[in-house]
């Protein structure tokens, strides 16, 4: 459900774009522009962890025994699906192309949110489009760690304290340089003002 909807988006953002080559702009098109872009931010930014997590979730098996079963999922007779075998390989298969679309197309997002102008003064413009592209796929990484790493706990907890250390730096990388640049960002966030 949750794919088709995904799939059904990013159609929809398709579409819209193609319609709005036209020079005359409708009502309802601008309607729907607002209803895609605030379902878009919501979906794929805000909630983006907790969707990849939710596609990632079928990857969640225990690799090391032998035959290769899920850790949770069961079947009526109360025997564990195998990970790898026909009725779960289809699940696998459309979660993990849907999990590729998915953080590729938040990466996509994300990059037309910025204002990929190095000259840019705009209040909005920022130079953080590689900086969000870095931010997605590592937390995709973190992701896929916490789930496909859950039956070895210190490779798991090394990989995850690295990666989000790593978030956090570009983040905080980025400020600093987004503070240095723009000195009215300067007096509200450091609420030095020109006295």
């Amino acid at each position: 459900m949750l794919a088709a909807l995904v799939y059904l988006v990013l159609m929809g953002i398709g579409l819209l774009a193609w319609s709005m080559r036209r020079a005359e702009q409708s009502k309802w098109r601008k309607t729907l522009a607002s209803v895609l872009q605030t379902s878009t931010d919501i979906g794929f930014n805000v909630m983006y962890m907790s969707v990849l997590d939710y596609f990632l979730y079928i990857f969640d098996c225990k690799y090391t025994d032998k035959p290769i079963v899920h850790s949770f999922f069961t079947l009526a007779d109360g025997t564990p699906v195998q990970c790898f075998a026909m009725p779960n390989l289809i699940l696998v298969g459309v979660a993990g192309i849907t999990a590729i679309v998915f953080v590729v197309s938040v990466a996509f997002i994300q990059t037309a949110g910025c204002d990929l102008n190095p000259c840019a003064r705009g209040l909005l413009a920022t130079p953080a489009a590689t900086m969000k592209i870095k931010v997605v796929f590592t937390i995709a990484l973190f992701i896929m760690a916490t789930t496909m790493l859950r039956f070895l706990h210190k490779p798991e907890v090394i990989l995850m304290c690295i990666l989000a250390s790593y978030v956090f730096w570009l983040n905080f990388k980025q400020v600093g340089t987004g503070l240095r640049e723009k000195s009215y960002i300067n007096v509200i966030y450091m609420d030095v003002g020109a006295r």
